[in-house]
């Protein structure tokens, strides 16, 4: 299990992301984070979480604090999350 946003979410193999408890205002940063952790880091998705996390990045696009966290983090790292940076240029 891992924290995300205020909220224990299920990761890795183990199964899919316990739906049901995560409010609205997190499901799209959750799909833009399981997204760049597959593309980065090979992280598996099967279809269904693939199709979900699809829905909820373009149903709820990044607010001003998932924008700004990424700033920060590619101020830091060097590298940021091109689903947020990248939103809506598609």
């Amino acid at each position: 299990m891992s924290k995300f946003l205020g909220r224990w979410v299920q990761t890795g193999n183990r199964g899919p992301i316990n739906r049901e408890q995560l409010n609205e205002a997190t499901r799209g940063a959750i799909a833009r984070t399981m997204f760049y952790m597959r593309d980065t880091y090979g992280f598996r998705l099967n279809r269904q979480d693939v199709k979900l996390y699809t829905a909820w990045n373009h149903q709820y696009p990044p607010d001003a604090w998932e924008i700004e966290r990424n700033r920060r983090i590619r101020v830091i790292q060097g590298l940021g999350n091109g689903y947020v940076e990248g939103y809506g240029a598609k």
